[in-house]
């Protein structure tokens, strides 16, 4: 049976506090988690995102998956504040892009989804 293609993404992409982060726990058992192969994997710093897209890479992902903005179901984190710099988004898009169709964004604000579509359109 033929049917659409699925991209699956990885460990979503979040920075320290973010929409990914899980709030409850403490910060070093949520980046091993993520480190080990988790759901969610944390990251601050192009130097940082660099190595998460790569891990994700490495681990088979067909697409990078980043948060953005803060969601609407986090405890702590608002939606509406954009999550990753310009500059780490941009890294995350154009490493992203060397082994796979891209990166995809989960943006609840107009704040993130700006920036996530203007490095989108500027690592091209």
């Amino acid at each position: 049976m033929e049917g659409a293609n699925i991209y699956a993404p990885g460990a979503v992409l979040s920075t320290t506090g973010g929409h990914g982060d899980i709030h409850a726990f403490p910060v070093e058992w949520v980046t091993h988690y993520g480190h080990g192969g988790g759901a969610l994997y944390l990251a601050d710093g192009v130097p940082e995102c660099l190595r998460a897209v790569r891990a994700q890479l490495r681990l088979g992902a067909k697409v990078i998956k980043v948060c953005a903005s803060g969601g609407v179901l986090s405890e702590l984190d608002d939606p509406i504040h954009q999550q990753f710099s310009e500059e780490e988004l941009r890294a995350i898009v154009a490493e992203g892009g060397t082994r796979g169709p891209g990166s995809s964004s989960n943006a609840s604000s107009s704040l993130g989804r700006t920036a996530a579509f203007r490095t989108t359109r500027c690592a091209r």
